[in-house]
């Protein structure tokens, strides 16, 4: 995946575990994606989300939560796509916070 953005600064309080409900966001978004949790620690999400759009073209988008560094990063194969997700999560978590 050559196209990658990060979002730092999520959570309300610095060093705290907060739920980041990215399937909600995501399927929000991308309708009729498919949101697989990859893998789940104390330190770590990974999220893998299938998107077929309107005209037939699958997208890949995979984004990783890691709480220590309150950073999630947003890959994808398209920039479009990675733009997308991040203005999702950016407008659900940082303005929804903040706002």
């Amino acid at each position: 995946m050559e196209n990658i953005l990060i979002l730092y600064g999520f959570k309300k309080t610095p060093y705290s575990r907060s739920f980041v409900p990215v399937p909600d966001i995501i399927n929000a978004e991308f309708k009729d994606a498919t949101v697989i949790n990859e893998h789940y620690s104390k330190d770590k999400v990974i999220y893998q989300i299938y998107y077929l759009d309107e005209n037939y073209h699958e997208f890949i988008i995979r984004i990783i939560i890691v709480y220590p560094d309150d950073s999630i990063t947003i890959m994808a194969d398209e920039a479009n796509m990675a733009v997308r997700a991040y203005q999702a999560l950016y407008n659900n978590l940082v303005v929804g916070i903040s706002g």
